[in-house]
């Protein structure tokens, strides 16, 4: 224990201090029996009474400005620390990105839930495994997560803004309460997923596969699904209004299409190619 105090410099400057201000305090709080009993009796040269009584004043106040710059110290190595902690956390994450053992992936999303503990947003790491995994309350932003993998597991209640996320893959993999803003997912793999609600606007989806997935009242708002493919996906209530580059012919070869929100001329020529589904008239919301 005490080699561990003397080879931490801060720690051995914290101790000295403490030493310090406790043999100060003792001595102000003795200072009555100290000034009657023995500093009367005590004269060298000077050094009197009273030179005593105004050092150990003196003292007090060099004790304040230690205290003073002692939490300042504690405080910057705190964040040396928290930033050396965060920089290992990202070359954890980088070295054991392609591993894809469940032990691993679990240290992995512990390290992802660390870093946004510690307030850090931008995540920079390519082709990340986490499959099977259960990623709940994240929060990344002006990254790049290029090909990550989360493939037969759960994302639920995290949010992706602006985040480079191309050639991802979630198959088979549930969303809930996602939500992707301004986010590159081209070519990304969401076959058989569940994406019940979350919200995918203004997104980069083009190649994206949501074959056999289930898309009942997700949101595609304004984003660009060109080449995206919607084989046997359940598209009840989905929200495509103002999407760019979309192809009808491939829109209609959906399981199910009943009242999804499309702009009118789409809307015409989905009536043409399903006129089993069911729509909303003029006045839909």
């Amino acid at each position: 224990m005490s080699k561990k105090l003397t080879d931490d410099p801060i720690k051995t400057a914290m101790l000295v201090v403490g030493a310090f201000g406790s043999c100060l305090v003792l001595i102000g709080l003795c200072w009555d029996f100290l000034s009657n009993n023995i500093l009367p009796n005590t004269i060298i040269g000077i050094y009197k009474q009273s030179f005593w009584e105004n050092l150990v004043i003196s003292l007090h106040g060099v004790l304040i400005d230690l205290v003073l710059v002692a939490i300042l110290i504690l405080w910057l190595d705190h964040r040396r620390n928290k930033r050396a902690l965060n920089q290992q956390f990202k070359e954890d994450l980088e070295d054991y990105a392609l591993l894809d053992f469940d032990e691993v992936n679990l240290k992995k999303l512990g390290h992802l839930k660390r870093l946004n503990l510690n307030g850090i947003e931008s995540v920079n790491v390519q082709n990340l495994v986490l499959n099977r995994m259960h990623a709940k309350g994240l929060t990344f932003s002006n990254c790049k997560m290029i090909g990550l993998k989360l493939a037969n597991g759960k994302i639920e209640g995290s949010n992706f803004t602006s985040v480079n996320m191309r050639s991802c893959n979630f198959e088979g993999t549930e969303l809930k309460s996602a939500k992707f803003n301004s986010c590159i997912l081209l070519r990304t793999k969401f076959i058989s997923a569940k994406l019940k609600g979350i919200s995918l606007e203004q997104c980069n989806l083009v190649r994206c596969d949501f074959s056999g997935a289930n898309m009942q009242s997700t949101i595609l708002r304004e984003s660009n699904v060109q080449g995206a493919k919607f084989a046997q996906a359940n598209l009840k209530r989905a929200n495509f209004m103002g999407v760019k580059n979309l192809d009808v012919v491939e829109l209609a070869t959906a399981k199910n299409l009943d009242y999804i929100q499309v702009d009118e001329c789409v809307l015409g020529e989905l009536k043409v190619l399903r006129p089993d589904m069911n729509f909303q008239g003029k006045g839909r919301p």
